[in-house]
């Protein structure tokens, strides 16, 4: 049987490190049976770019990005927009150094470590986020 369009669950990662991305999209494909596309933004203002035409279902987010710009930047760039699309934001510093409140302010699902992507709940968590927001009806 073929995957529709609708089967797919689009991400956008936004990471200036490939090498993230890579590890990321492995992650996923090993994680079991998840029909996805990934597409990756290697820069703040690419990912804004690619934000902007609001063709994913779901953003994940490096806090660090380049230009010393930061993933929080970016989240709060597009929801001045009115893009409402969810965000899990990574990061591979101390999570007690993002600020909670900034998240829940800019309405990011969650924050995640880098060093913790366990392919299985990495996949439970985008699915579980994207339902949600497609259920809430934003």
């Amino acid at each position: 049987m073929k995957d529709t369009e609708e089967d797919i669950t689009k991400i956008l990662m936004i990471d200036d490190s490939e090498t993230d991305f890579v590890l990321t999209q492995m992650s996923l494909e090993t994680g079991g049976d998840f029909r996805h596309k990934m597409d990756w933004a290697g820069s703040f203002e690419d990912g804004l770019r690619e934000m902007k035409k609001n063709a994913h279902d779901i953003y994940i987010v490096d806090y660090k990005l380049d230009q010393g710009k930061s993933g929080l930047d970016v989240v709060r760039e597009i929801r001045l927009m009115g893009i409402t699309t969810p965000v899990i934001l990574l990061t591979g510093l101390d999570m007690r150094k993002i600020s909670k409140d900034e998240c829940d302010k800019l309405n990011i699902s969650r924050c995640l470590s880098k060093h913790d992507k366990d392919p299985t709940l990495l996949i439970s968590i985008i699915v579980d986020t994207v339902l949600h927001y497609h259920n809430s009806g934003s």
